[in-house]
């Protein structure tokens, strides 16, 4: 009998527990991601605050795109324990093209690394205004089952990346969501890089 009122009790209780969190956590209104750059960066040019994968893991460039926000999403992440994430792929007119997404990295960056996570780490912001974060992804895919292939170097295309996050119950369900506006960049700003990391490197 004991054993039927605990259970019944975290049936009740869950439920309440994420209304009341849907009610008290922070939702950012995130609609003014604006682009900065687009380059494209050689391995030793990545941060190490940015890789977490070994060195020599990846060899090829990385697109790097940088923007800004008023928001400061590391800040969001420690305070009240989200997750921030992005998702990158080609543009059908001003929204993701899910079905065809490319292949990067699902994390958002600041100048110190990652901005989710936040264990002893300072705030995104450095000053009062906006805040600079950047995300990376390949240029081309071709090996990677997962993902369908694509190539970025002789088929520019228009490439959406949209920011998103969320707080989890007991880590392991979303209660509180948010998303971005749709941050475009335009095919000829990514050629114009692949452009200038060519003349770099002959």
């Amino acid at each position: 009998m004991k054993e039927g009122r605990v259970i019944l009790l975290a049936v009740i209780l869950v439920p309440v527990f994420a209304v009341v969190s849907c009610i008290y956590l922070p939702i950012p209104p995130v609609n003014d991601l604006t682009l900065v750059s687009v380059d494209v960066v050689a391995q030793s040019d990545v941060p190490k605050h940015d890789k977490w994968w070994d060195e020599g893991v990846i060899t090829k460039p990385l697109v790097r795109v940088t923007f800004s926000s008023g928001y400061d999403f590391q800040r969001l992440a420690r305070r009240w324990n989200y997750y921030v994430g992005q998702e990158t792929a080609y543009c059908n007119g001003n929204i993701l093209d899910r079905q065809n997404q490319i292949e990067g990295f699902p994390g958002v960056y600041d100048h110190m690394g990652q901005v989710d996570e936040y264990a002893g780490r300072e705030s995104s912001a450095t000053s009062r205004g906006r805040v600079l974060y950047h995300v990376y992804f390949d240029a081309e895919q071709h090996g990677n089952v997962n993902w369908k292939p694509y190539d970025l170097i002789h088929e520019p295309h228009d490439i959406c990346i949209q920011m998103n996050g969320h707080n989890e119950l007991a880590g392991e369900i979303p209660t509180v969501r948010f998303g971005s506006n749709i941050l475009v960049i335009p095919k000829g700003a990514l050629t114009a890089a692949l452009v200038r990391a060519k003349m770099r490197s002959q």
